[in-house]
């Protein structure tokens, strides 16, 4: 990666924000009256800009864990909801099978190419699948609750 210019580093405090339909999102930070200096003439400048919270002992706020979203989870609870079920169904999959009916919970396991469930939270490609299943999902049913 080539060097960048780094046009600003201090620090500033966030002194208000908002939101309008005619501009958008905007925030506002106070910054020193002599770092004012670095910024006029340049309304309507981007920056990319990495903001990075400061605890009051002027430290860095350490970042926080991220809840890894469980989709094992997710698909236990949709095998239960009727209008999952009918998703599927109208999506062209049976839970009849030459061997017999299949199980909800056996339909999803078929569709998604697992032999378990927790397969999604551990293994990337079926993760994948899941979640271009919970797509398309959502897609359905945004059409269908108009």
């Amino acid at each position: 990666m080539s060097d960048v210019e780094v046009y600003f580093n201090d620090d500033m405090q966030l002194m208000g924000y908002g939101e309008s339909d005619s501009s958008g999102a905007w925030l506002k930070f106070q910054v020193e009256p002599d770092d004012l200096e670095h910024f006029r003439g340049l309304k309507g400048t981007v920056f990319n800009v990495t903001l990075v919270k400061m605890l009051d002992d002027g430290t860095p706020a350490p970042a926080p864990t991220k809840k890894r979203f469980h989709m094992a989870e997710w698909f236990g609870q949709m095998e239960r909801d009727n209008g999952f079920r009918k998703f599927l169904l109208d999506q062209g999959y049976s839970i009849n099978s030459p061997d017999g009916l299949l199980s909800w919970a056996e339909l999803i396991r078929v569709i998604l190419g697992v032999d378990s469930r927790a397969e999604l939270d551990k293994d990337d490609e079926a993760r994948a699948r899941g979640r271009e299943i919970m797509n398309r999902y959502q897609e359905w049913s945004d059409g269908n609750n108009r």
